[in-house]
């Protein structure tokens, strides 16, 4: 029914709105409408794993009866964002967002619109380094959304697989941080809200049972989640059950028990559906086929090789090129090499390669020993 432009156009026939900057209008078009409606909101960011996790915590509340929207697909830019906001159903009671970046100041700027109450950090790695200039660069870009909800009062969850995350972590004097990931760490009793999966069982198809250790407030539980997810998804397990778990606690005042049963009697994991190209997992005559093509980059990619390492059987990869790293490209290509040694047998695993940054692959990999 009308546009928004920046500049008139004669040629149009139908309503034009004049502003200064379309995707600004259009972000704060969203807003309008997101304060109107007022849905309690959770906004996750991080290098990987963002969409499997939003879709997951999508997936959870809606198994318990909620009201529910998310961003559609990968939609995690300013563009993305306003489609997301701008289109919320009157009715809606839980917006999970996905926030991205691919330059500095990105993700402080979209949280001013998004308005999160729980912000999560589900990773950090090597991404968007042509735009962040460097690793450094990514980490202080990334924690822009968990600054943004410590400077409102709201929930932090974070990954604290890694070094970088778990020091960032520690370091905060706040007292509602909530970690998660994979592992048992929780049994160290250093977290007040912790939430860590750890893979016990591992079908051909890559299908997961993972054993969710919890430490909540001084109480610790554990508890067998079934999933059709592959083993390095279990950290995105842990961090949809955390900010589930964390949101019935203190806004509808459940406690601890009754949130383990009624996500034990309400939620079948085995019947989650990720996005498309995010190890998506097919059968095809002898062979399981996995797509996990989606923008790979090197913390993804490893991520596979993990995952990869529980299922016995030689194994054939097809990789192409990761974009956007940079004048790292070369180097992280080389490392791939590495990466894939750490979790995969050269004895079983070969490889094709497709790119420019292919024979950096091929070097790496076989100064690893593969072939």
């Amino acid at each position: 029914v009308a546009v928004l432009v920046s500049s008139e156009n004669k040629n149009l026939k139908i309503p034009q709105i004049l502003v200064e900057n379309t995707r600004e209008a259009f972000l704060k078009i969203g807003q309008f409408v997101k304060r109107k409606i007022n849905p309690f909101t959770i906004a996750v960011g991080g290098s990987a794993g963002k969409t499997t996790t939003k879709e997951l915590i999508y997936f959870l509340f809606s198994q318990l009866g909620f009201k529910v929207q998310k961003s559609i697909k990968s939609f995690n830019n300013e563009i993305g964002l306003a489609v997301s906001i701008s289109s919320l159903k009157n009715d809606t009671e839980i917006l999970v967002l996905e926030i991205g970046t691919s330059s500095k100041g990105e993700i402080k700027y979209l949280s001013q619109f998004a308005e999160p109450n729980f912000g999560l950090l589900v990773s950090f790695g090597k991404e968007h380094l042509e735009g962040l200039g460097s690793p450094e660069g990514v980490f202080q870009e990334e924690i822009e959304l968990i600054n943004f909800v410590l400077g409102n009062g709201g929930a932090v969850f974070i990954n604290v697989d890694t070094e970088e995350l778990r020091s960032f972590f520690l370091s905060l004097d706040y007292p509602e941080k909530v970690a998660f990931g994979l592992g048992n760490e929780t049994e160290k009793k250093i977290f007040r809200y912790g939430f860590f999966s750890n893979p016990i069982s591992v079908s051909r198809n890559f299908e997961t049972d993972f054993s969710l250790s919890i430490l909540f407030d001084g109480r610790f539980f554990k508890e067998i989640v079934k999933t059709n997810l592959a083993p390095h998804f279990g950290s995105n397990v842990s961090a949809a059950i955390s900010v589930l778990f964390l949101y019935l606690k203190k806004f509808k005042g459940m406690k601890e028990d009754e949130i383990l049963k009624v996500i034990k009697e309400k939620v079948n994991f085995k019947e989650f559906k990720n996005e498309f190209s995010r190890f998506k997992v097919d059968q095809i005559g002898n062979f399981v086929v996995v797509d996990d093509s989606y923008n790979s980059n090197p913390l993804s990619l490893s991520a596979m090789f993990y995952s990869a390492s529980f299922v016995d059987g030689k194994k054939l990869f097809a990789l192409g090129d990761m974009l956007e790293l940079g004048k790292y490209s070369e180097e992280e290509h080389f490392k791939v090499g590495e990466s894939a040694k750490k979790y995969i047998s050269p004895k079983d695993s070969f490889f094709l390669l497709y790119g420019n940054y292919a024979k950096f692959m091929e070097e790496g990999l076989k100064n690893c020993g593969f072939s």
